[in-house]
């Protein structure tokens, strides 16, 4: 007799591992906050999710660049402010030494004022730097434009330009105060002077509300981008939490059913090795009572050959008495 494996067992076994799989899946789906934790887990939505993120990432960055453009133009706009202050004090010296009501003397005092105002102009021009690149220098280092980085794509650029605040780059480098006709020539320079910085104000206005605008928008598709990756990779948590509780319940009862299962195997190994113990102390009797049975045979056979051996009666001696 042969004892077969238990199918039932295996086929339990082979169960009770996809419920163990389910829960370990569930488990980390769960830990983690994430569907997709590998590859196999859906090539397809990973491959998706790995380019939106790359394209958020490539925004954030694009909108750190655009920020920067903005504190560029914000330090600009800041030494423009204080020389536009500087210009306006400086043609009101020159409409004061224009009038003759000032001595040579009184216009030399002006000039000394005026002059130190026109070393000022030149030092903010010189000084005014971001991340170390002059900004308002002309030829000492400014280029033609600035490329801002705009966008999370080749050529998504803004081109800002800048052009040089010196005394001499706004015409009036030569001017002085020191006479009449030195204060009016410097009263038509200044007034050009403060109307060309007036624009490049403007401009500089213009092109931060646009970096402002660009960094807004940049925001609002980097935030849709987030929740189309989210709903592609993260875990439905409650749903994750029910697929966990019914593996862990059926992976109790697959355990519950291998023991049966081992119960039921245990059961017949110990019925035939029963039975055989049965078997053998019944072969073992019958041998001994065969063994009995065939002595009585013996010891009978043995009697029927034994002689019967007859004892003679001696006569009795009869004493006759003697008459």
């Amino acid at each position: 007799m042969r004892i077969r494996n238990s199918l039932i067992a295996l086929f339990i076994q082979r169960i009770y591992g996809r419920h163990n799989d389910a829960m370990s899946e569930a488990t980390g789906r769960i830990s983690s906050g994430s569907r997709i934790n590998s590859a196999a887990d859906d090539a397809a939505g990973l491959a998706i999710s790995e380019k939106v993120r790359a394209r958020i990432r490539s925004m954030q960055a694009a909108m750190r660049s655009s920020e920067d453009g903005v504190s560029l133009i914000q330090t600009a706009e800041g030494a423009l402010s204080s020389v536009h202050a500087i210009l306006q004090r400086m043609r009101e010296l020159a409409v004061q030494a224009a009038s003759d009501t000032n001595d040579y003397t009184d216009r030399g005092a002006l000039d000394k004022e005026y002059q130190q105002l026109l070393h000022e102009i030149n030092d903010i021009a010189r000084q005014t730097r971001f991340n170390g690149r002059l900004l308002l220098g002309g030829a000492d280092g400014m280029p033609a434009g600035l490329n801002i980085q705009t966008g999370p794509d080749a050529g998504d650029a803004f081109v800002l330009r800048l052009d040089a605040l010196t005394p001499d780059a706004l015409s009036i480098g030569d001017t002085h105060v020191r006479s009449r006709e030195g204060a009016e020539t410097a009263i038509a320079g200044l007034s050009g002077a403060i109307n060309e910085i007036s624009m490049k104000r403007a401009a500089l206005g213009a092109a931060q509300s646009r970096l402002d605008a660009r960094v807004r928008s940049l925001e609002t598709t980097a935030e849709a981008l987030s929740a189309a990756d989210s709903r592609i990779r993260d875990a439905d948590v409650a749903q994750e939490m029910v697929r966990l509780t019914k593996a862990r319940l059926l992976a109790r009862m697959s355990t519950a059913m291998m023991v049966q299962a081992n119960i039921m195997a245990n059961s017949v190994v110990y019925l035939l090795a029963k039975q055989t113990v049965q078997a053998s102390s019944a072969a073992a009797q019958a041998d001994e009572e065969a063994e009995k049975g065939g002595a009585s045979a013996v010891s009978s056979e043995v009697g029927a050959k034994t002689p019967e051996v007859q004892t003679e009666e001696k006569p009795q001696a009869v004493w006759a008495e003697d008459k």
